[in-house]
């Protein structure tokens, strides 16, 4: 639709104006252009649980944004650089933003309530501009947030069944490797979030094509659709070689030689997240029936989603 490209090109724009920017009013205004454009997209007459998650997300965002704003007016210049203001109040605010633990609530009632484009969206663009200005904000507060994402993330996925939550929760838990990965470069942020964004479209595209929403179902899947979601289910889940255990390799070299506990909680939680995108591949690939597979036609959708899921086939060794 002409509208959701309109809004859609509003949002790279406030991604470009956050990270092109060198001053906290500038950002912000990138940060609620993103805001703004995404709220309309949402807007859904039929569905009441799409007008609910619309409210939801309003609200939440507005809160985040006052925070965000009004310590920046009353302790530094509007126009005023990078430099320090109240570090607590600004990363609690980018926090909510994001959807990191201790702020997440919002997150997973939100996407179940939003199509899976949708949810494409709110996944990684929206996730960007916090995520850059949480980059350059140094807390204190930064690992044991990280903590609270990744214990929030696979505790909160364990026994979900909507696949719209458990993505949520599979984000939560991403942004907790992503505040590990801000304590200590930001090329690693931007390797990490990149990977993210490929594999998070990649699965999503294959839940939009085969119209599933929870776990239970089970679609009459082609093999080549059934091998797809395999190879994204086990690369979101971090398993190696697949593209998905690089950042977690990179933040276990990282992290080993100077945090032996955070490694160990990333390592854990790993595991369990692993379990139940291994779950949902058991169900669909190994308990489904496929004694009639249908002809699997390459249609423009199907392309699309082989091309992204191809992208998260082993790597070499030598790229960890």
């Amino acid at each position: 639709m002409p509208e959701q490209s309109l809004f859609l090109s509003i949002m790279m724009i406030g991604v470009m104006v956050t990270i092109s920017s060198s001053s906290w009013f500038t950002s912000w205004m990138g940060l609620e252009m993103n805001t703004l454009a995404f709220i309309p997209m949402m807007a859904d007459q039929s569905n009441k649980m799409t007008n609910e998650a619309m409210l939801k997300y309003f609200l939440t965002h507005t809160l985040a944004s006052t925070m965000l704003l009004i310590p920046t007016m009353t302790t530094t210049s509007m126009m005023s650089t990078w430099m320090n203001p109240p570090n607590t109040i600004i990363f609690i605010a980018l926090a909510m933003k994001m959807g990191a633990a201790p702020q997440h609530f919002w997150l997973p009632q939100v996407m179940e309530g939003l199509s899976w484009q949708l949810n494409m969206v709110l996944a990684t663009i929206q996730k960007i501009n916090p995520i850059f200005m949480m980059t350059l904000t140094k807390s204190s507060m930064n690992s044991s947030a990280a903590i609270l994402s990744l214990l929030s993330g696979a505790i909160g996925g364990y026994n979900q069944t909507s696949l719209r939550k458990l993505m949520a929760y599979s984000s939560i838990s991403h942004m907790g490797g992503m505040m590990m990965a801000m304590m200590k470069s930001t090329s690693l942020v931007l390797v990490y979030i990149t990977i993210y964004i490929t594999i998070s479209v990649s699965t999503m595209m294959v839940f939009l094509k085969t119209k599933m929403s929870t776990t239970t179902q089970t679609p009459q899947l082609t093999t080549m659709l059934m091998i797809l979601m395999m190879l994204n289910m086990l690369s979101l889940g971090g398993l190696p070689p697949f593209l998905g255990f690089v950042p977690k390799w990179m933040l276990i070299k990282q992290f080993t030689e100077t945090n032996m506990l955070m490694t160990l909680i990333l390592i854990s939680t790993s595991i369990v997240t692993l379990f139940f995108y291994l779950r949902i591949t058991y169900n669909k690939f190994l308990m489904s029936s496929l004694t009639e597979p249908k002809k699997f036609k390459m249609t423009k959708t199907p392309t699309i989603i082989t091309i992204m899921a191809l992208l998260t086939l082993p790597l070499p060794m030598f790229m960890m």
